[in-house]
């Protein structure tokens, strides 16, 4: 089993009117009351909570990528299956005209005379066996669904890159956030010791 770190966050919420010239004045006065103690925030307050691992959003670019990936892999196979129905179409000339034959010596001097097409049938043939394909697919609606396919992977695709910068702009967020907030602690812990 894996450990996870999950996130419990819960907001508080309370709306203080005060005089004051500007609004930076207003705030500069709540603010300094605030951490005076002059308000306190407790369940009254409470609007709100949220839980998260911190690699949520890691885990979201996880899945699009695993799908990504099976995509992929599905479009590769329809991709073959379409080159070996491609291959073995065009065989079909010596494969009808094997089957026009006569005589067993005349297959047989056929069959030698066109050897590089029964390979390439023969091949195609083991591959359609060895996925168990019984009935070959019109090439017309394999293309369709290879098209299909294509659409669906460009669009998992720019899901996923936006979902990797969207990642990357809140790690650039939650970092600045932490510098402020170990630039503002000192001044914090001074006000807070002034009170005491």
């Amino acid at each position: 089993m894996k450990e996870y770190d999950v996130k419990i966050t819960e907001t508080l919420e309370k709306t203080v009117t005060v005089e004051a010239k500007s609004r930076a004045d207003a705030e500069e006065q709540v603010r300094s009351a605030y951490y005076n103690s002059e308000y306190i925030l407790d369940s009254e307050n409470f609007t709100g909570v949220e839980f998260g691992t911190t690699d949520e959003r890691e885990i979201q670019q996880e899945q699009t990528s695993g799908e990504l990936k099976a995509l992929e892999t599905k479009l590769q196979g329809k991709k073959k299956l379409q080159r070996q129905v491609l291959a073995y179409a065009q065989t079909k000339a010596a494969r009808d005209g094997l089957r026009a034959q006569k005589s067993e010596k005349a297959r047989a001097a056929y069959r030698q005379a066109h050897e590089s097409d029964f390979i390439i049938a023969d091949a195609a043939a083991r591959y359609f066996k060895a996925h168990g394909i019984t009935k070959l697919p019109a090439r017309k609606a394999l293309q369709a669904e290879i098209e299909q396919l294509i659409s669906e992977k460009d669009g998992l695709y720019n899901t996923y890159h936006e979902q990797k910068q969207r990642f990357k702009e809140l790690q650039t967020v939650k970092r600045n956030i932490d510098q402020i907030l170990r630039r503002d602690e000192p001044h914090r812990r001074k006000e807070q010791s002034h009170e005491r």
